[in-house]
């Protein structure tokens, strides 16, 4: 375990600051017959410049996204066509090493001023 934040647990391999991530919903219903009962996966990314290409792609594809500066991480969230949820993401702790439950969202500005990198 790497590290546990209110109701998150982080686990590690060792290598990065976490592998897997938990988050214990307590009010969660059963999964519905034939889903997978998995909230998001995530996929991270090395830099900024990959999370810009994707930004704009998923934008060009007319695909429903959501940016967000978690300050320990800058993420994309969106869905397959199964309503899968999928999480892109730059760990980003070395701006910013404690998360405390505040995000924001991600303007294309920054985006467009990434892809330049």
């Amino acid at each position: 375990m790497s590290e546990r934040v209110a109701n998150y647990l982080f686990l590690t391999f060792g290598k990065e600051h976490h592998d897997l991530a938990l988050q214990e919903i307590k009010e969660a219903k059963n999964p519905e017959e034939n889903t997978a009962g998995l909230y998001h996966f995530a996929v991270e990314f090395e830099n900024l410049k990959q999370l810009a290409e994707i930004y704009f792609r998923l934008k060009r594809l007319k695909v429903r996204f959501s940016p967000v500066n978690h300050g320990i991480s800058k993420t994309i969230y969106f869905e397959d066509p199964d309503g899968n949820g999928i999480e892109v993401y730059v760990d980003t702790r070395n701006e910013r090493k404690e998360w405390k439950g505040m995000s924001s969202f991600i303007q294309e500005e920054d985006f467009e001023k990434w892809l330049k990198k």
